[in-house]
């Protein structure tokens, strides 16, 4: 027992050993500078008398440890000054002579200091997550006028002359701040991700064919887009995937640029294959292939896999920061990317995603941009410059398009002027009513016209949510006349 003593003399824990009527036996020197008590006042009374409720929280502790049993749990005990300190205490029965029961006290203040912080942190992450929100709410509502006017204005020109290449700048630098945003909001936590069904061709050939457009370089591709799956992305994230590799490839001090080679195609896994860092399981995947068409990426003569072109270094030193958030990416979705690379020749990149069903004649372009039906589109925004361009967009694709400037509008036109819709666009956050709420009362006055909202950020509503008030789909604010023409093709006869 003694040898013992001097183990928990030396301990920085504050101890007592108390026998079964509650005096104390034997207190070590950190308990004294933890009461801020003389030895003589702390032998000198029960170990109850330094609760600092009274006595009634030790009432139960002790019923507990004569009972044979030990107890943890936290209390405030008195000091010398008047005042209390926050403790944590682990007791239980001794049997060693008239030693009932050791008492070990734990001070809790750095960890209530601690706990404090970070619940103040956590307040302030709040508010800045709401912030963000609010202001990319707001940017993205001005990005949407950019890229929608952009659009109209390239349209309306004749030729390829500077205004034109002037406007494709535009709108290249409206998407790139677009991604931005999102990124931003991805890391203030601020975003919901939104999934959705996404013909994997269509997306890729869109955005290799923006970039052909927009880059300095003049950028010659290679195309083979076999590829009939879907698959369940969010649509931006993989916009960015697809931009950020082939400007590495392109951009390469590996290799001068060459003819980009850029595939899918849908294949499956009888087991799993390692791609990258990531171990996929056996499936159904969709391939992406962005490389220098003189690349092989199946030889195995490639030095492999250059693991640098994730770092954060410069451009010019073999690296795209971009390329680590691409990564990020992928591997959220479920997927595996794997960059190889051949001095003199140029680097290689292979993504395989999860298939989530064919995609059928949607993968298939060029079809005409005007619908056979003049159906009717309302469009719902306090936004004017949201509402107008959209209606224009709208128009271009053959709809004829009403605009209002909130829900309760829509309401009374509906139920005093028999307004009649075959679509709803509205967007998600208005004053008075928003979005979801003008889908729940739609449901009631006009149950065959389908409602779309759209949104400049993911606000804190839930898909259930907006499936309960018959939402159907989803457009992310800014978005191009291409975009609104795919949503509408899934949803209307045309």
């Amino acid at each position: 027992m003694r040898t013992y003593q001097r183990m928990i003399d030396a301990s920085f824990e504050p101890a007592f050993w108390v026998r079964s009527d509650g005096t104390l036996d034997y207190v070590n020197d950190a308990a004294l500078r933890l009461t801020g008590h003389t030895r003589e006042q702390v032998m000198s009374v029960p170990l109850w008398d330094f609760d600092a409720s009274g006595g009634k929280a030790f009432e139960k502790v002790w019923a507990e440890l004569l009972d044979g049993g030990s107890v943890l749990t936290e209390l405030d005990i008195r000091t010398g000054n008047g005042g209390s300190v926050p403790v944590e205490v682990a007791a239980c029965r001794m049997e060693a002579e008239d030693v009932g029961i050791s008492v070990v006290f734990r001070d809790l203040r750095d960890r209530h200091v601690e706990d404090a912080e970070r619940h103040a942190l956590e307040e302030r992450s709040n508010d800045l997550r709401n912030m963000t929100g609010g202001v990319a709410r707001e940017f993205n509502n001005i990005l949407a006028g950019i890229l929608g006017y952009g659009e109209l204005a390239r349209e309306a020109l004749r030729g390829d002359g500077l205004e034109r290449g002037y406007l494709d700048r535009i709108i290249e630098s409206t998407l790139q701040a677009k991604n931005l945003v999102s990124q931003l909001m991805g890391v203030s936590g601020s975003q919901r991700t939104r999934r959705e069904l996404v013909p994997i061709s269509r997306l890729v050939s869109d955005s290799v064919t923006f970039l052909q457009a927009t880059m300095d370089v003049q950028l010659s591709v290679r195309w083979r887009l076999d590829a009939q799956a879907r698959v369940r992305v969010d649509r931006s994230h993989l916009n960015g995937v697809i931009m950020n590799m082939v400007r590495a490839v392109t951009e390469s001090p590996f290799g001068q640029p060459n003819p980009v080679e850029v595939v899918t195609e849908d294949v499956t896994l009888w087991e799993s294959r390692l791609l990258g860092d990531k171990l996929l399981p056996a499936g159904q995947y969709v391939r992406m292939i962005v490389g220098d068409a003189a690349s092989d990426a199946a030889s195995e003569t490639v030095d492999g896999v250059i693991h640098p072109v994730f770092s954060t270094r410069k451009r010019d030193e073999g690296s795209f920061p971009g390329l680590a958030v691409a990564r990020g990416a992928i591997h959220s979705h479920g997927g595996g990317i794997e960059v190889r690379g051949e001095p003199g020749v140029g680097l290689h990149f292979e993504v395989m995603l999860p298939a989530a069903g064919k995609a059928g004649s949607e993968v298939a372009s060029g079809s005409s941009e005007i619908s056979d039906a003049r159906l009717k589109v309302l469009v719902v925004d306090d936004q004017v410059h949201v509402a107008e361009v959209t209606c224009l967009h709208l128009e271009a694709l053959g709809y004829r398009a009403t605009r209002m400037e909130a829900g309760r509008d829509v309401v009374k036109n509906i139920k005093e002027d028999g307004g009649a819709y075959d679509l709803v666009i509205s967007d998600l956050s208005m004053p008075g009513m928003s979005g979801v709420e003008l889908a729940r009362e739609l449901r009631v006055l006009l149950p065959r016209a389908p409602v779309v909202v759209m949104t400049g950020y993911s606000e804190a509503v839930t898909p259930q949510e907006l499936d309960d008030a018959g939402v159907v789909a989803v457009l992310r604010k800014p978005f191009r006349r291409a975009d609104l023409k795919e949503v509408l093709g899934g949803i209307l006869p045309g």
